[in-house]
């Protein structure tokens, strides 16, 4: 079994291009799950970019991992830049939450560029360098007591397609140096 990888600071950058043909009534998955451990599953604890076309940069909360999100309001679960409520948001075992991107920067004609940045126990989702997605205090549940939240720090990095195709070119993963507070 791989062990899992630091990724505490870590950019993650791909040029993905799906194109669903237009006849096409099934929305198909595709995505980046980082950070991604425990119990071997089809979707396993992480957190994902999804990369879903008109859905690129979407922020999923998978399998018992926990964020703190910052949302237009809590009943409106998108993105919201300036970042003025923080919200926790914990997905049960088993169970999927979403934080939609905020604004629509992907090209559907071209290749995309996707980048996540972590830095500490921070996630950042860039589409074509617009930042479209936030979070903060990445968080596992404790294996010796799993009502407990920990840091979630290091992890596997996981491609996704589910449903049709996807192609990714350049992709990169790198250390970065952390950010500088103010």
């Amino acid at each position: 079994m791989l062990k899992p990888t630091p990724l505490s600071r870590t950019k993650i950058t791909l040029a993905p291009f799906c194109r669903t043909e237009p006849t096409s009534i099934l929305a198909c998955a595709r995505g980046l799950l980082y950070l991604a451990g425990g119990a071997d599953a089809i979707y396993p604890r992480s957190i994902e970019c999804q990369i879903e076309e008109s859905d690129v940069g979407d922020m999923w909360i998978v399998n018992g991992s926990q964020v703190t999100g910052f949302l237009i309001s809590p009943t409106f679960q998108m993105y919201d830049d300036d970042r003025n409520i923080g919200t926790t948001i914990r997905s049960s075992p088993g169970e999927s939450l979403r934080i939609l991107k905020s604004g629509d920067f992907e090209d559907r004609s071209v290749w995309n560029t996707v980048e996540i940045i972590l830095d500490g126990d921070t996630a950042t989702h860039l589409v074509n360098g617009r930042i479209v997605n936030y979070a903060r205090d990445i968080k596992k549940p404790d294996p010796e007591n799993p009502a407990h939240m920990v840091p979630l720090t290091s992890g596997h990095i996981l491609l996704e397609a589910e449903g049709s195709e996807i192609w990714f070119r350049d992709v990169k993963v790198k250390q970065i140096e952390p950010a500088k507070k103010p």
